[in-house]
């Protein structure tokens, strides 16, 4: 598992890092980011947790195209309805 906040859509509310620390973090732009590239599967539930608590739904699942053909799905970027390069 993947996510990605969107720095142009997060507004550093925290309601990520509140619920999942272990996860997300205040980058240096002061914008919530994932501590991790890819997130370690004890902290999937977490992950999205804090993804689901985002209010602007700046976060987003990633999916690579290697997961999705596992998984028999067609390929997209996002479990969202956005990609992480569109703007709502």
């Amino acid at each position: 598992m993947e996510v990605y906040v969107d720095p142009e859509l997060c507004i550093s509310c925290g309601a990520c890092i509140d619920i999942c620390p272990a996860v997300y973090c205040w980058g240096e732009d002061g914008k919530a980011r994932s501590q991790f590239e890819l997130i370690p599967p004890g902290f999937e539930a977490g992950a999205r947790e804090g993804m689901e608590s985002c209010p602007v739904e700046a976060i987003s699942e990633v999916f690579t195209s290697d997961q999705t053909q596992a998984a028999g799905q067609p390929e997209r970027l996002a479990s969202s309805t956005r990609s992480p390069d569109q703007t709502p």
